[in-house]
C-alpha cells in the first residue's frame, strides 16, 4: 500500500521540483504558457471530461454537491473569522474557499484512479473554478460586472460540458479524441 501511495503522489511532487529548479535556473517567461492553459488546455479537459462516457453526472451528484457545500461553506465559516480578526472579508475570505484543486488535485486523481476518478476530480475543479469566478470575484468586488463571466473559456466549458454530460448528443470519436488529448496536456 505504502509503495501505491507513493506512486500517486511522487510524480507529482517530482514534476512540481523539476518546474521548481528549471524556473529558477532559466527564469522563463510563463506568461503564454498560462494563457494557453487557461484558455486551451483547461477548457478542453473540463469539457472531454464532463462530456466523456466515463463521467455518470447523476452518480457524481452527491460529490458535485458536497464541493459547492465545501466552498461555500469555507467562506461562510471564513467570514466571521474575519471580522473577529478585523481582517478584510475581500482578502481573507476567498482564499479561505479556493484551494488550487486544479494543479494538484487533477494529476493526483488521475493517478490514484483513473479515468473516471479524474473525471470526477474535473467535476469539482469545475465547481470551484465557477463559483471562484462569480461568488469569488463579487466577494472581492461587489460592483464587478457578471457578465463578462460567460466569455470565460473554462466557465464556457463547464456549461457546455454539463449540457453534453445530461443530453448526451453523439460527438464523432475523432473529435472527442482531439479534445481530450488537448486537455490531457493540462495534466499529463
Amino acid at each position: 500500500m505504502f509503495e501505491r501511495l507513493l506512486g500517486i503522489i511522487l510524480p507529482v511532487f517530482l514534476v512540481i521540483a523539476l518546474g521548481y529548479f528549471y524556473a529558477k535556473r532559466a527564469r522563463p517567461d510563463m506568461t503564454w504558457v498560462n494563457n494557453i492553459n487557461v484558455n486551451v488546455l483547461a477548457p478542453a479537459l473540463i469539457f472531454s471530461a464532463l462530456a466523456s462516457k466515463d463521467f455518470d453526472l447523476y452518480a457524481n451528484r452527491a460529490l458535485i454537491l458536497g464541493a459547492v457545500g465545501v466552498v461555500v461553506g469555507s467562506g461562510l465559516l471564513a467570514w466571521p473569522f474575519a471580522r473577529l480578526l478585523h481582517e478584510d472579508a475581500r482578502t481573507f475570505v476567498p482564499p479561505m474557499m479556493f484551494n488550487n484543486c486544479g494543479n494538484m488535485g487533477l494529476p493526483l486523481a488521475a493517478l490514484a484512479f483513473g479515468q473516471r476518478g479524474l473525471s470526477a476530480m474535473v467535476a469539482v475543479f469545475t465547481i470551484s473554478n465557477l463559483l471562484h469566478f462569480t461568488v469569488g470575484v463579487h466577494i472581492v468586488n461587489r460592483h464587478a460586472a457578471f457578465w463578462p463571466v460567460f466569455r470565460n473559456p473554462m466557465v464556457i466549458a463547464t456549461f457546455l460540458g454539463f449540457a453534453f454530460a445530461i443530453a448526451q448528443p453523439p460527438l464523432p470519436d475523432w473529435l472527442m479524441t482531439a479534445i481530450k488529448m488537448t486537455g490531457d496536456a493540462m495534466i499529463r
